[in-house]
């Protein structure tokens, strides 16, 4: 005769020991020649459920308790799990595992014991989760459903069927449990089983009880005997529970649009930067009629340009103003100018109280304008301690989209939040430990006791597009470690053999560190921001350029659909450090452990605001140029060597096309002067240029300079001016001069002393109009070293040289600048009560 039964596994099995609880036999063994005769009389009952599944929507199955689900599409079989005929009542079905899989990836459910296939429905599920009920189209010829026995004797015996390579067979253990003291209080047994549902039969093949991964009290028998009958859902009433909390979405859950202002263009200065985003969609949970939480981990860089956020309901939508973000969890608070006709039912119990139930949850998730909901049936089934002690609940169906947990009542259990990350090493990056499925009770605890500064992040808040920028600073720049250096400093143990800390390089004059007596050659290891956990290791931020030096020389090879793209010559002001320190709050008191000579020395700073840098820097921009300046930042002065006084504003952005760049005019390059006039800031600028017309611009690459000549339309209602007598006979002198022979004019211009800021350049302009005959004033000067001219050295100007031939007008005219041999400035910030 042909059975189910292909292969009969007997384990060896003890039944010695304690009763617990009426579970094992107690003296009693089974021979394995009795096993297996209690295994042939199960075997009718046992059938294989198979599901056939489906691509939905172009989405592959997934989530559930089946694993590699598409695997089984592409291999054109079923998943197949072991299903057991149970009667109940008059009636009988199939009983076999949950897989907690939303219905549209199940194509089909079929039964088959033998060579005989049947289609079957869910009809319903039990109440403890883990377990369905199927019941067939038609009856399999020579199945045997199993009646429970209440009164069904010792010694009891699992047994539960699957594959074993791959031929299916049946297997028998001990009736597994673990004794429990829930909370120290209440006994409980966990009953175990394996492969998902197991049946518990004696030595007489009579059902005892169903084990599908239940929790019992001690003493109670509930396992035993009929123990579905009045315990299960139907199919029907859990589809009602799905669709109640179905209903939630744009009822209680929303979605919600963030507009940020647009990043101000620049290159970017570290792999740090944050993304350049305008808009954000993501969803949130409202707790009052005008209240919203939304989850969204923001940066403070990315919440400075927050500017509108707009609440999407089922029938429209509002505005809303953000109140505050919160200081332990992504998300922020928000206020809603229309009152909210839905508010979503916060569960406030305990999370222990749901254990093993059925539950119903909502898969979210965006997909352009609009919330995609999947209702999915859904369980705790374990549960995780983390922050705070706080008690996370597992939940057994995982998804890909995020994953709104509810009770039956349709409360919100829980929902996906990232906590705020306080590692010292991460949280420059301002994430968290990622989504994490969190009980709704702790927000409301959070959202209660908002005048807590404990709760909320009062530096992560919209700023103004001025404010956006700023940064907190210690007034250092920090060189990279190695293991060499390290060594040579004797601090290997404490940089980790060079792995983390940075040696000081240069101290910025009134800053922070300046004040606590850091030097150069000083070795930071670490920050210790009060309140924080764990430390933060301090790195030190290498140079973008080969060599570690800015390519001046290339700088005219640059193509200039690239030159928003060149890094800036100095350090940038936002590195590692620089973020940290913001992100963690002005104001707030921390510890740098430094070392000197290999011994450690600690210095206590306050949280300080970094003065103007260059990304904060106050910009101009003329259209008609097609040029962006910025004012002169501390680090930018100090890399030119350019005194806190002296003017100059820096060229920012080049606009492909131009008139600026047709000029020749390169970002990082600074004006001094437009007409002979210093311009002190931007503001000084745009008012030069307001005039329109010819513009003469002193521009300085580093340590060259030139003019360059510009032309701008006049204002509409202005005439011309009419140009000097006297400047007449200079600007013919330079339309006719050209390469060649020089011969000198009638007229000589004397003598000139030297002052502060002079080059031979700037002479050659002042006496003749152009910088070009430099070379004319050093040949008249023959003991003459441009490098070594100092203040109130006296020059011979000789004739201006004239050319034989004339040439068109140049627009620009290149000229190499002689430095004046004058002190280097002492670089240092504009505020000397602010901090990089």
């Amino acid at each position: 005769m042909k059975r189910f039964l292909m292969t009969c596994m007997v384990a060896a099995m003890c039944f010695a020991g304690c009763d617990n609880g009426g579970l094992n036999a107690s003296s009693t063994k089974l021979q394995p020649e009795g096993v297996v005769k209690i295994l042939e009389v199960a075997a009718p009952s046992v059938v294989v459920v198979e599901m056939t599944l489906q691509y939905d929507k172009s989405e592959s199955p997934y989530g559930g308790e089946i694993y590699s689900a598409e695997q089984y599409i592409k291999e054109e079989r079923p998943v197949e799990q072991a299903g057991y005929l149970v009667k109940l009542g008059k009636e009988t079905f199939v009983v076999t595992g949950d897989p907690l899989v939303h219905s549209r990836f199940i194509k089909s459910i079929k039964v088959r014991q033998n060579d005989v296939t049947v289609p079957a429905r869910v009809h319903s599920f039990t109440d403890r989760a883990g377990a369905m009920l199927l019941t067939l189209d038609k009856p399999i010829e020579g199945s045997k459903a199993l009646a429970f026995n209440t009164k069904a004797a010792k010694p009891y015996i699992a047994v539960s069927a699957g594959r074993f390579n791959t031929r299916w067979s049946l297997r028998t253990s001990s009736v597994e449990s673990q004794i429990l003291l829930d909370d120290i209080k209440t006994p409980l047994r966990r009953m175990a089983s394996r492969g998902g549902v197991s049946i518990v039969i004696n030595s007489k093949g009579e059902l005892a009880g169903l084990i599908y991964g239940q929790s019992v009290g001690l003493k109670t028998d509930a396992w035993k005997g009929d123990s579905l009958t009045g315990k299960t859902v139907a199919a029907k009433k859990v589809q009602s529970w799905l669709d109640t909390v179905g209903a939630q979405v744009g009822n209680g859950v929303y979605r919600v649009t963030l507009n940020f202002r647009s990043p101000r263009k620049g290159q970017r200065t570290s792999r740090y930067d944050s993304e350049s985003v305008t808009e954000k969609q993501c969803f949130a949970i409202a707790t009052d009629k005008k209240t919203v939480l939304i989850l969204a981990n923001l940066s403070p860089r990315d919440t400075a340009r927050l500017e509108e956020i707009t609440v999407h309901t089922a029938k429209g939508k509002t505005k809303a103003t953000f109140t505050c973000s919160l200081k332990n969890y992504g998300a922020l608070v928000a206020k809603t100018k229309a009152p909210l006709k839905g508010v979503a039912a916060i569960y406030t119990g305990d999370l222990f109280g749901l254990d093993e139930q059925l539950l119903p949850s909502l898969e979210l998730r965006i997909q352009g304008e609009k919330i995609v909901s999947y209702p999915i049936r859904n369980m705790i089934e374990d549960y995780e301690l983390g922050w705070r002690k706080q008690v996370y609940p597992k939940l057994a169906a995982t998804v890909k989209g995020e994953e709104f947990l509810f009770n039956r009542q349709g409360q919100l259990v829980a929902f996906p939040i990232s906590q705020r990350t306080k590692d010292g090493d991460s949280r420059y990056s301002y994430g968290g430990s990622g989504d994490t499925t969190t009980a709704a009770k702790y927000l409301v605890n959070v959202l209660a006791a908002l005048d807590d500064k404990a709760n909320i992040d009062t530096n992560n808040i919209p700023l103004t597009e001025e404010e956006e920028n700023r940064l907190a600073w210690m007034g250092v720049y920090l060189q990279p470690m190695n293991e060499e250096l390290a060594r040579e400093n004797n601090v290997a143990t404490a940089t980790r053999n060079g792995r983390i800390g940075a040696l000081v390089s240069y101290v910025f004059p009134n800053s922070p560190a300046a004040k606590a007596g850091i030097e150069p050659g000083m070795i930071l290891t670490q920050i210790h921001v009060d309140g924080e956990p764990k430390p933060h290791d301090v790195q030190g931020t290498g140079s973008p350029f080969r060599g570690g030096v800015f390519p001046w020389a290339q700088l005219d090879q640059i193509p200039e659909q690239y030159f928003d793209q060149i890094p800036t010559p100095w350090n940038a002001a936002e590195n590692t450090l620089t973020r940290y320190l913001t992100d963690s709050g002005f104001g707030r008191k921390y510890t740098a452990d430094f070392y000197v000579d290999g011994k450690l020395t600690k210095k206590n700073f306050t949280i300080a605001r970094m003065p103007d840098h260059y990304g904060s820097a106050k910009r101009y921009k003329n259209k008609a140029l097609g040029m962006t300046v910025r004012n002169l930042t501390y680090e930018a002065r100090n890399y030119f060597r350019v005194m806190p006084k002296d003017p100059g504003v820096i060229i920012s952005m080049i606009e492909p096309g131009s008139k600026a760049s047709v000029g020749g005019l390169k970002p990082y390059e600074y004006i001094t002067h437009v007409n002979d006039k210093p311009v002190a800031d931007v503001k000084a600028f745009e008012a030069a240029l307001k005039a329109g017309g010819e513009l003469k611009l002193a521009i300085k690459r580093f340590t060259e300079g030139r003019v360059v000549k510009l032309e701008l339309p006049l204002p509409k209602g202005s005439k011309p001016k009419a140009k000097p007598a006297e400047e007449k006979p200079a600007e013919a002198a330079d339309a006719a001069t050209t390469v060649g022979e020089e011969r000198p004019t009638k007229d000589t211009p004397g003598k000139y002393t030297v002052k502060k800021g002079d080059t031979l350049a700037w002479i050659s302009q002042k006496f003749y109009g152009t910088p070009k005959h430099s070379a004319a004033i050093k040949k008249a000067n023959s003991s003459l070293d441009p490098s070594r001219m100092g203040v109130g050295t006296v020059l011979v100007i000789p004739p201006k040289p004239v050319a034989k031939k004339a040439a068109p007008k140049v627009v620009e005219e290149p000229a190499t600048v002689e430095p004046v041999a004058t002190p280097a400035p002492e670089p240092a910030p504009e505020s000397p009560n602010a901090a990089n």
